[in-house]
Protein backbone atom coordinates (compact mmCIF):
# COMPACT_ATOMS: atom_id res chain seq x y z
CA UNK A 1 0.00 0.00 0.00
CA UNK A 2 1.16 3.63 -0.52
CA UNK A 3 1.22 5.98 2.08
CA UNK A 4 1.25 9.83 1.65
CA UNK A 5 4.63 11.45 2.67
CA UNK A 6 4.59 14.19 5.36
CA UNK A 7 5.80 17.54 3.48
CA UNK A 8 7.57 18.26 6.61
CA UNK A 9 9.59 15.67 7.60
CA UNK A 10 9.28 13.16 4.18
CA UNK A 11 8.54 10.33 6.98
CA UNK A 12 5.36 7.74 5.54
CA UNK A 13 2.33 8.71 6.98
CA UNK A 14 1.07 5.19 8.14
CA UNK A 15 -2.21 7.01 11.18
CA UNK A 16 -4.52 10.01 11.05
CA UNK A 17 -3.57 12.21 7.90
CA UNK A 18 -3.98 16.07 7.71
CA UNK A 19 -4.24 17.54 4.51
CA UNK A 20 -3.22 21.56 4.68
CA UNK A 21 -5.56 23.78 2.67
CA UNK A 22 -4.54 25.33 -0.71
CA UNK A 23 -2.61 27.13 -2.12
CA UNK A 24 0.14 25.39 0.22
CA UNK A 25 -1.18 21.99 0.81
CA UNK A 26 0.39 19.09 1.73
CA UNK A 27 -0.15 16.21 3.89
CA UNK A 28 1.33 16.04 7.50
CA UNK A 29 1.34 14.00 10.35
CA UNK A 30 -0.88 15.49 12.90
CA UNK A 31 2.30 16.62 15.07
CA UNK A 32 3.92 17.98 12.68
CA UNK A 33 1.10 19.73 11.17
CA UNK A 34 0.69 21.63 14.95
CA UNK A 35 4.45 22.30 14.06
CA UNK A 36 4.25 24.41 10.59
CA UNK A 37 0.69 25.71 11.63
CA UNK A 38 1.89 27.63 14.66
CA UNK A 39 5.45 28.52 12.27
CA UNK A 40 3.06 30.42 10.02
CA UNK A 41 1.16 32.09 13.10
CA UNK A 42 4.54 33.24 13.83
CA UNK A 43 5.86 34.33 10.42
CA UNK A 44 2.31 35.83 10.00
CA UNK A 45 2.37 38.26 13.28
CA UNK A 46 5.88 38.94 12.80
CA UNK A 47 4.96 40.56 9.67
CA UNK A 48 1.84 42.11 10.86
CA UNK A 49 4.20 43.86 13.83
CA UNK A 50 6.58 45.01 11.13
CA UNK A 51 4.50 46.52 8.39
CA UNK A 52 1.31 47.68 10.04
CA UNK A 53 -2.75 47.54 10.16
CA UNK A 54 -2.14 48.37 6.58
CA UNK A 55 -0.67 44.42 5.86
CA UNK A 56 -4.08 43.42 7.52
CA UNK A 57 -6.44 45.28 4.80
CA UNK A 58 -4.12 44.94 1.64
CA UNK A 59 -5.76 41.92 1.09
CA UNK A 60 -9.48 43.02 1.09
CA UNK A 61 -8.94 46.10 -0.79
CA UNK A 62 -8.20 44.63 -3.97
CA UNK A 63 -8.41 41.91 -5.48
CA UNK A 64 -4.10 40.62 -5.96
CA UNK A 65 -1.98 41.98 -3.31
CA UNK A 66 -0.24 45.63 -3.76
CA UNK A 67 2.60 47.21 -1.93
CA UNK A 68 1.80 47.97 1.65
CA UNK A 69 2.35 51.96 0.81
CA UNK A 70 -0.38 51.77 -1.79
CA UNK A 71 -3.03 49.55 0.33
CA UNK A 72 -2.22 52.34 3.72
CA UNK A 73 -3.22 54.99 1.10
CA UNK A 74 -6.43 53.41 -0.30
CA UNK A 75 -7.53 52.76 3.47
CA UNK A 76 -6.21 56.77 4.19
CA UNK A 77 -8.61 57.97 1.46
CA UNK A 78 -11.62 55.17 2.41
CA UNK A 79 -11.75 56.49 5.78
CA UNK A 80 -10.35 60.11 5.85
CA UNK A 81 -7.91 58.68 9.04
CA UNK A 82 -4.34 59.08 8.61
CA UNK A 83 -3.21 55.91 9.94
CA UNK A 84 0.39 57.12 11.48
CA UNK A 85 -1.62 59.84 14.06
CA UNK A 86 -5.08 58.08 13.95
CA UNK A 87 -6.19 61.28 13.76
CA UNK A 88 -9.04 62.00 11.33
CA UNK A 89 -7.43 64.05 8.52
CA UNK A 90 -8.52 67.91 7.93
CA UNK A 91 -10.34 68.97 5.25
Amino acid sequence: MNHHRCTRCRNPIRSTVVEAPAPRGGHFHVDCWERVRHERQQAYESEIRSTGLAALIAPYVHATPRPVAVAAAIVEQATGNDLETGRAAEA
